[in-house]
């Protein structure tokens, strides 16, 4: 079986690294407007991942649980998307632990994943993981270059599949890829999906897939709708860039890639789905 792991980290537009700098208006929400991208992903029965900002669960709790009641998985993506590495272990602790209780008291049933912003997570955070009642977590990228991203060895854990790794019942799922002239690049989605020509994305992939069964994608509510958000006057043309590049027809491209690895014969399961069956219990 061929496993395709999709996943959507709930969160705003304003949530994003590179605009915390800037004042942004926080009254204007993008999240809302998901109604055409779950129409997609019902009409094509794909099920998906939700990590969410627990911050937003008050306000978005319709959105969650109509979410939930389509069959997708939800679970954390932390209390308010700050770096993990900006936090101390007792800070992060108190954090996931408040960000899973937030999200359990509305949907009535156990959280069991995570994903750091920004993969920001190391090892020692790893483990503690575990110890709060988590199965799982989405935060192993392996593309050092990045400076917000973590630095994961994930001593002692060992592959189940390709792209993911088990460790005393606790799983791991890596964001994907690619090995190209010596050295790695993400092909997982996100602004990369945006910004590559769609010709050239399908090729990475095309060579990522010839090698690996398995593929995970991840993508956020910005990236899913054109709604306008007026970025802050101060904000460089890099950044704008950054936010803008694709965003207009990315959607549209996403179902076109999402249909084709229907087609190819990928079965679409959520993180929870894949550990129930590697351990037997699907």
């Amino acid at each position: 079986m061929r496993c395709f792991f999709l996943t959507l980290d709930l969160e705003e537009w304003y949530h994003l690294e590179y605009l915390k700098a800037y004042e942004c208006d926080r009254s204007i929400r993008v999240a809302q407007h998901l109604d055409t991208f779950l129409s997609m992903l019902e009409a094509y029965e794909i099920d998906m991942t939700v990590f969410v900002v627990s911050e937003l669960v008050r306000e978005y709790k319709s959105l969650i649980l109509e979410i939930a009641a389509m069959g997708h998985e939800i679970a954390t993506h932390g209390p308010d998307h700050r770096l993990v590495s900006q936090q101390s272990p007792g800070e992060f602790r108190e954090g996931i632990i408040r960000a899973k209780e937030d999200l359990e008291c509305v949907l009535g049933t156990a959280i069991r994943g995570y994903r750091a912003p920004c993969y920001s997570l190391d090892e020692e955070k790893l483990s503690l993981l575990q110890e709060c009642g988590f199965s799982y977590d989405s935060s192993y990228i392996r593309f050092p270059q990045h400076p917000l991203y973590g630095s994961l060895a994930l001593a002692g854990f060992s592959k189940v599949e390709d792209l993911v790794y088990e460790k005393d019942g606790f799983f791991e799922f890596e964001i994907p890829t690619l090995r190209v002239l010596g050295m790695r690049i993400p092909i997982s989605g996100g602004g990369y999906f945006r910004l590559f020509p769609m010709t050239l994305y399908r090729l990475l992939v095309r060579k990522h897939s010839a090698k690996s069964s398995n593929f995970l994608f991840y993508v956020h509510p910005f990236e899913l709708t054109n709604h306008p958000v007026p970025l802050p006057a101060g904000a460089s043309m890099i950044d704008r860039f950054r936010f803008s590049v694709g965003r207009a027809s990315a959607l549209a491209r996403l179902e076109t890639f999402l249909k084709e690895h229907k087609e190819k014969g990928y079965t679409f399961l959520t993180c929870q789905q894949f550990i129930e069956r590697a351990r037997g219990q699907a």
